[in-house]
């Protein structure tokens, strides 16, 4: 991205960009998100009964398969855009640096926590059990991308791309903005009130910074969905901890988190990949953010 004028964040101005058509979907999206309290009234369900932790995780993930397809078909009709334009700059999503991404974050996180066993003697329950662990990597392969992308397209392409739009609104207003509303949906997660409000916030806040920021200096989603996905495979199929708004049986429980430690950490992991992503000029500069 060497300007604004071909980057990903200019597509926002594409198709039709006036901030009506933009009101019309951002209500469209608030009307798909409602109408799944209806689905389930309809069909009675109440997740709250649901016992099983593989059919509870399976539901609601496919919420986010059910709100993900209808707001790209709205958005695209609403703005005359093709449903690529909210997710890549390219002719063509990269799946290979989606998939690189996922692997790399995936080996880092992997790595972390066997420092944090070996050095920070923190400690792991292990939990098998071979038919939930099946089910698991079922419904882990293919819901937890859905839902990575989902998050990541309505947030970090949609909504980035909406504000960018504005041109009073400079890119790192945009990505601040997006970044306080991604902390602010996660509000309602059970480690807000395990390991406090304040610290959590600032976490996602930090994390939400850096995914915004692959998503402009890679003129796509394909990386910030790669580590998104990474970050939900790892701590529901491999290491989870209480309060995690993943309730599954993954291979290893953590009864207790250190947040601080945990947040570091993660920028740690972030900041190799920007290193890795740059030498690959898969991203470009983060200077570029500021010249934008």
């Amino acid at each position: 991205m060497k300007t604004l004028e071909n980057s990903f964040l200019a597509l926002g101005q594409s198709g039709r960009a006036h901030g009506l058509h933009y009101a019309l979907s951002l209500f469209g999206l608030f009307l798909i998100v409602t109408s799944l309290s209806l689905l389930n009234w309809i069909f009675g369900v109440n997740l709250s009964d649901i016992q099983n932790s593989q059919v509870l995780l399976a539901i609601q993930l496919s919420s986010f398969a059910y709100i993900l397809i209808l707001f790209l078909i709205v958005a695209s009709i609403i703005h005359k855009r093709p449903l690529l334009s909210f997710i890549s700059a390219s002719k063509n999503f990269n799946f290979k640096t989606l998939l690189v991404t996922f692997g790399l974050f995936l080996i880092l996180n992997i790595l972390v926590e066997l420092v944090n066993f070996l050095i920070f003697n923190q400690v792991y329950t292990f939990q098998f059990d071979l038919s939930k662990f099946i089910q698991l990597i079922v419904i882990a392969v293919s819901l937890l991308a859905i839902q990575s992308a989902a998050e990541e397209i309505i947030l970090r392409g949609y909504l980035l791309q909406a504000l960018s739009s504005w041109k009073k609104i400079h890119p790192i207003t945009a990505l601040l903005l997006t970044s306080i509303i991604f902390s602010f949906m996660h509000f309602s997660n059970p480690e807000f009130e395990e390991y406090g409000i304040t610290k959590m916030f600032f976490s996602y806040f930090i994390i939400a910074l850096f995914l915004g920021s692959f998503a402009i200096l890679g003129n796509g989603l394909e990386i910030p969905i790669g580590i998104h996905a990474a970050n939900n495979f790892y701590a529901a199929v491999l290491v989870n901890y209480k309060g995690s708004a993943l309730n599954t049986d993954s291979l290893f429980i953590q009864n207790t988190i250190n947040v601080p430690l945990a947040l570091i950490e993660y920028i740690f992991m972030l900041m190799l990949v920007s290193v890795f992503l740059y030498k690959f000029k898969w991203i470009e500069h983060p200077k570029t953010l500021l010249s934008s």
